[in-house]
């Protein structure tokens, strides 16, 4: 049986995993800056959040991933318009 700390240690690690991700996330996010006419697609957001419903498997797990993706999404478009205007 797997103890709390044993637990505990394979979250740290995870979450080790998901920064690196989101950082390289974050780096072709702010490489689509001049590649697309708007920072805002909510076209592409849809797909994306249609996607993640379609593997997450449960309800439940449908929200929690809609709501994380609904905050990566509003920081790399904030993320974005900040680069752009420090360009102007």
């Amino acid at each position: 049986m797997t103890n709390l700390s044993e637990i505990r240690k394979e979250i740290d690690e995870l979450d080790d995993e998901i920064i690196n991700l989101l950082n390289k996330r974050l780096e072709c996010v702010v490489e689509t800056l001049g590649k697309k006419d708007k920072i805002e697609d909510l076209n592409r957001e849809f797909q994306i959040i249609q996607k993640l419903k379609e593997r997450a498997g449960n309800t439940e797990a449908e929200r929690y991933l809609t709501e994380i993706y609904k905050s990566i999404f509003k920081e790399g478009k904030r993320i974005q318009e900040n680069i752009k205007n420090e360009k102007k």
